[in-house]
């Protein structure tokens, strides 16, 4: 019962933390194990997420596991789109374009409450994995401490 109630407090987070940024206590987590938390928050988020979900016109997230002791996400991003393929066709644009999605991500992840217990207090990362339609990967990186730093609200 005690997961059930603290699946549904992290995923209610999750799906709506962003909405307003406010710190929240979470000290009820610290005693779980930092594998386990990864692990729960994971199930409970595939559970509760309609995945494939798409984020927006070009990018959908895939799928989400857990690895060890931290978190990995598979997101498509769509390369039939003309100016996603004339970026990944462009090294220098691409890098750029990199920089920029890792700081959205991070501003996500970041300035959510959970997410940003999760990084800052636990070093639960989240990897996202970005791979094109036909399962090429992309790019990818993780979002550390450091750049939650970066993107402070």
């Amino acid at each position: 019962m005690k997961k059930i109630i603290v699946g549904v407090m992290i995923v209610s987070s999750m799906l709506f933390g962003g909405i307003v940024h406010e710190e929240k206590n979470y000290s009820y987590l610290d005693k779980i194990p930092k594998k386990e938390l990864a692990q729960e928050l994971t199930k409970e988020l595939v559970k509760n997420l309609n995945l494939p979900l798409k984020l927006d016109k070009i990018t959908v997230l895939q799928n989400i596991f857990a690895y060890d002791d931290d978190i990995l996400l598979l997101k498509t991003l769509d390369d039939d789109n003309y100016k996603i393929k004339e970026i990944m066709n462009n090294k220098k644009i691409k890098q750029i374009f990199i920089k920029k999605m890792l700081i959205a991500d991070s501003q996500h992840f970041c300035n959510d409450s959970i997410w940003s217990y999760l990084i800052n207090k636990r070093n639960i990362i989240p990897e996202i994995n970005y791979y094109n339609r036909k399962g090429k990967l992309l790019f990818k990186y993780t979002i550390e401490p450091s750049d939650c730093e970066k993107v402070k609200h």
